[in-house]
C-alpha cells in the first residue's frame, strides 16, 4: 500500500502540472483576440477617418455649388438693376442683391472652414493608414509567437499525460477510479496526513480514522472533505 500511496501522490503532482498547463492553454485564445481586436480597432479608426474626410469633401463641394448659384443670381440681379423703372423696384432689387452677396460671403466662409477641415481630415487618414499598416504588419509575428508558445505548452502537456499514464499502470483500476472521482470534485485529491488534522480542510479526524490511515492497510478519506489521505510515514 505504501507504493500505491507514493504513486498517487506522484500522480497528483503530475495532474497539478497538467492543470497549470491547461490554464496556460486557456489564455492563448484571449491573446489571439487581443491581436485581432487591435487590427479591427485600427481598421475602424481608418474607416471613421475616411468617412469624416468624405463628409467634409461633400460639404465643401455643396458649398462651392451654392456659391456658384449665388454668383449667378448676383449677375442676374445686376443685369435687372439696369432695367428697373421705379425707385421702389430698384430698392427691392437692391435688397435682394445684398442678401445674395451676404449669402455668397457666408458660403465662402464656410467653404474655407471645410477646406481646413479637409486638410486636417487627410492628416488623420494618413496617420490611421500608417497605424493600420503597422498593426497588420505586426499581427502575423504576434500570432506566430502565440502559436509557437501554444505548441510548446501542448508538447509539455502530452509529456505530462504520458507520465501520468505510466504512473497509473501500477495502480489498481478501482483505486485509480476512486482517485479520479475525488479529483473531479476536490483538488488536490490526495493529501499527506502529518498530524491528526486533514491538511486541506483542517478538520480534526477521529482517533479511530487516524489509526486506520496509519495502519497502511487500505486507502481512507477525510470524513469532511472526502480527500484521500496518505500517512506521512509512507514517505519516510
Amino acid at each position: 500500500m505504501e507504493a500505491t500511496f507514493k504513486q498517487l501522490v506522484a500522480i497528483e503532482a503530475v495532474c497539478a502540472e497538467i492543470d497549470r498547463l491547461d490554464g496556460l492553454l486557456a489564455e492563448f485564445p484571449a491573446e489571439e483576440e487581443v491581436v485581432a481586436a487591435g487590427v479591427r480597432d485600427a481598421q475602424g479608426a481608418l474607416e471613421a477617418a475616411r468617412a469624416t474626410l468624405e463628409h467634409e469633401e461633400l460639404e465643401e463641394r455643396r458649398l462651392e455649388s451654392a456659391m456658384k448659384d449665388q454668383e449667378a443670381l448676383i449677375l442676374k440681379l445686376n443685369h435687372q438693376s439696369a432695367q428697373v423703372a421705379s425707385n421702389e423696384a430698384y430698392t427691392a432689387l437692391q435688397n435682394e442683391l445684398d442678401a445674395a452677396e451676404a449669402a455668397k460671403t457666408d458660403f465662402e466662409t464656410q467653404a474655407l472652414e471645410h477646406m481646413e477641415a479637409i486638410d486636417a481630415a487627410k492628416e488623420v487618414v494618413a496617420k490611421a493608414e500608417a497605424e493600420l499598416a503597422r498593426v497588420e504588419g505586426e499581427a502575423p509575428g504576434k500570432l506566430a509567437d502565440i502559436a509557437e508558445r501554444r505548441s510548446g505548452v501542448e508538447g509539455e502537456r502530452e509529456g505530462e499525460l504520458a507520465k501520468r499514464a505510466k504512473l497509473a499502470e501500477s495502480i489498481e483500476a478501482k483505486v485509480m477510479k476512486r482517485f479520479e472521482t475525488v479529483r473531479a470534485r476536490k483538488r488536490p485529491a490526495i493529501a499527506v496526513l502529518e498530524t491528526n488534522s486533514c491538511p486541506q480542510c483542517k478538520i480534526v479526524l477521529p482517533r479511530m480514522r487516524v489509526s486506520e490511515i496509519l495502519a497502511l492497510e487500505e486507502i481512507h478519506d477525510c470524513s469532511s472533505c472526502k480527500r484521500l489521505l496518505a500517512p506521512a510515514k509512507a514517505f519516510e
